[in-house]
C-alpha cells in the first residue's frame, strides 16, 4: 500500500490535522492504538499513516495475513533509513507447517521491537497483543467492530479464545490498560471514509468500559459534516506520553481547558 500523507487524509475528509497529530504523538510515545471498523472502512490506510510517523530509531515489527503495509524508507542513495521487519502468517494445509499470528507475535518479542503491528486481530492472538502492550511495547492494530466502545468487547471475546482463566472484569481492565486509545472508522453512504470517533478508555465498571470521547464526526441536518473536539486527554494519558519523551507543549495541546471540557469545539 502506498504511503499516504496527513495532507491527503485531511483533503479526503478522513480526519483533521489535529486528530492525525494526536495519533502520531500517541504512537511515538508509548500509547497503543486500536483501529476499529468494518472491512473496507480504510483502517489499514490510517495505520499506514501512523506507522509512517514513527521515528527511524524505533524498530517496527508487522504481522499480516496478506502484505499490505510497506514501511521501509530509503534515502536518495537507496540506503534503508528506518528499522522495519515485515512478516506474514502462512497457511499451508499442513498443521505442523502453518504459522499463525500467535506464533509471529511470540517471535516478535525476541526481536525487541518498539512497535508491534498485528495488522488485524481476529482470535486468540489478542491475548498476547494486550500483554505486549502492557509490558513496554507500543501495539498498533485493527479489528472488526461497530463502534469504538464495542471494540473493547470484541477484544475481550478474542482474548477469551485463548482459554484464559482470568475473570471478565480483570481481563477487561487489562485490555483498557493495553489499548487506551480506540479509533472508529466508517465508510459512509456518500463513499467517503471518515474517522467517526476517537475515544480514551479510562477504566472499567461492572465489566463495562468507561471512556471519554476526544474527537467525533458529526453529520448536520443538511447532510454536511465536520470533525469536532469533544474532550481533552486524561492526566494519566498525558503522563504516559511525557514519561516517554513527548514535548510538554505538544501534550498540553490535547488537554482542553476546564471551560472547554465537555463542550464541542470545532477543529
Amino acid at each position: 500500500m502506498a504511503r499516504v500523507s496527513a495532507d491527503q487524509l485531511v483533503q479526503w475528509g478522513t480526519a483533521t490535522h489535529e486528530m492525525l497529530d494526536f495519533l502520531a504523538v500517541c504512537a511515538n510515545h508509548g500509547v497503543s492504538i486500536g483501529f476499529a471498523g468494518k472491512t473496507g472502512s480504510g483502517k489499514t490506510t490510517d495505520i499506514s499513516f501512523v506507522l509512517g510517523s514513527i521515528r527511524h530509531d524505533q524498530r517496527i515489527f508487522t504481522i499480516e495475513e496478506t502484505r499490505e503495509l510497506d514501511l521501509v524508507e530509503y534515502d536518495a542513495d537507496g540506503k534503508i533509513m528506518n528499522r522495519v521487519i515485515h512478516t506474514r502468517t502462512r497457511s499451508s494445509g499442513i498443521e505442523e507447517a502453518d504459522i499463525d499470528a500467535n506464533d509471529l507475535l511470540r517471535k516478535a518479542l525476541r526481536f525487541h521491537p518498539d512497535v508491534i503491528v498485528p495488522a488485524e486481530m481476529r482470535g486468540a492472538e489478542a491475548m498476547i497483543a494486550q500483554e505486549a502492550a502492557r509490558t513496554g511495547h507500543t501495539v498498533i492494530t485493527s479489528l472488526h467492530a461497530n463502534s469504538a466502545r464495542m471494540a473493547y468487547k470484541r477484544i475481550l471475546s478474542m482474548c477469551q479464545m485463548s482459554d484464559t482463566k482470568i475473570t471478565t472484569q480483570i481481563l477487561m481492565s487489562m485490555i483498557v490498560d493495553a489499548f487506551p486509545i480506540m479509533v472508529f472508522k466508517k465508510h459512509l453512504p456518500d463513499g467517503s471514509r471518515r474517522i467517526m470517533e476517537i475515544i480514551e478508555a479510562t477504566g472499567v465498571q461492572d465489566s463495562e468500559v468507561k471512556a471519554e470521547t476526544l474527537y467525533r464526526y458529526i453529520i448536520n441536518p443538511d447532510g454536511s459534516g465536520q470533525h469536532i473536539a469533544v474532550g481533552g486527554i486524561s492526566d494519566i494519558l498525558a503522563e504516559t506520553m511525557l514519561e516517554n519523551g513527548a514535548d510538554p507543549k505538544f501534550v498540553n495541546r490535547f488537554r482542553l481547558s476546564d471551560h472547554q471540557r465537555g463542550k464541542e469545539v470545532p477543529i
